[in-house]
């Protein structure tokens, strides 16, 4: 005796139940990243107040890093506002999961970009 047949979701990539889950893995990443920021940068802002001129890049990361979460709002905006469902299901999860890794790297240059800088310059 066999079940019912398997359906068919044209325009998913997953059955609605576990569509959700999908949603959580395309947002999770950017706002553990954020979250991450939020917890970590200001302690160094804090370090980096006794050093002269920062390198662009962490400059540009103090100036940013409070409006990281937004990414996973984007995650969300597409997931639910893009004409076609499955194609905005697949731009919002590869969104997110590459949004997350940009930030990571990123942010783990700008926070040891000043070191780097610091080490150049006494090698002189």
């Amino acid at each position: 005796m066999t079940g019912p047949p398997p359906q068919h979701y044209p325009n998913q990539l997953l059955p609605p139940d576990r569509s959700r889950l999908l949603l959580l893995l395309a947002c999770l990443p950017p706002a553990v990243v954020a979250v991450a920021a939020w917890l970590v940068v200001p302690g160094y802002a804090a370090l980096f107040n006794s050093f002269g001129p920062l390198p662009l890049e962490t400059t540009v990361l103090l100036a940013t890093y409070r409006w990281w979460g937004v990414i996973a709002l984007c995650v969300l905006a597409i997931w639910a506002f893009w004409p076609k469902q499955l194609q905005g299901q697949i731009i919002a999860l590869a969104f997110g999961v590459l949004s997350a890794c940009f930030m990571l790297l990123f942010g783990f240059f700008a926070l040891y970009a000043p070191f780097i800088k610091m080490g150049m310059e006494a090698g002189t």
